[in-house]
């Protein structure tokens, strides 16, 4: 497996956006727009900070993107994924950690923090008392937030 960051050309996109549709369908929450998709996901590759998983055929497996964004309250930039994907028969293994671990190496030379979101359709909430509580108020948990340190 190879982890390399994308290019924007033409047959780069073609093979995320066939990653990203694989996503949509396996956890979209909203209908999908073809037209915004492309847009967005042409945007993404564009900043230069798409990283794709590659198996040893050199197909691809997974990929995380990122976004620098500004908080909120402040005007100190930080980078969220826009998105993180691994395909099912690759999870539980070495490719989600490694995509985390090369989107760390670009926060670390931005000296930025990193905010990495986790939805696996898959995966049952854990039954804490936080995660009971929001659901008795109606909230499903559907993934996860990680903050780089």
């Amino acid at each position: 497996m190879k982890i390399e960051v994308a290019g924007s050309d033409e047959a780069t996109f073609c093979e995320v956006f066939g990653l990203l549709i694989e996503f949509h369908r396996e956890g979209g929450l909203a209908p999908l727009d073809l037209d915004d998709m492309s847009r967005n996901a042409y945007l993404t590759l564009t900043e230069g900070m798409t990283l794709l998983a590659r198996d040893d055929n050199g197909a691809i497996i997974g990929t995380l993107a990122l976004h620098e964004l500004k908080f909120w309250y402040s005007k100190t930039h930080h980078l969220r994924d826009a998105w993180f994907y691994v395909k099912p028969k690759y999870r539980g293994g070495e490719v989600g950690k490694d995509l985390m671990q090369a989107a760390k190496k670009i926060a670390d030379d931005k000296n930025m923090l990193l905010f990495i979101d986790g939805n696996n359709p898959d995966r049952r909430p854990k039954k804490t008392k936080a995660t009971l509580a929001c659901q008795t108020a109606g909230y499903v948990p559907i993934g996860f937030s990680l903050q780089l340190r």
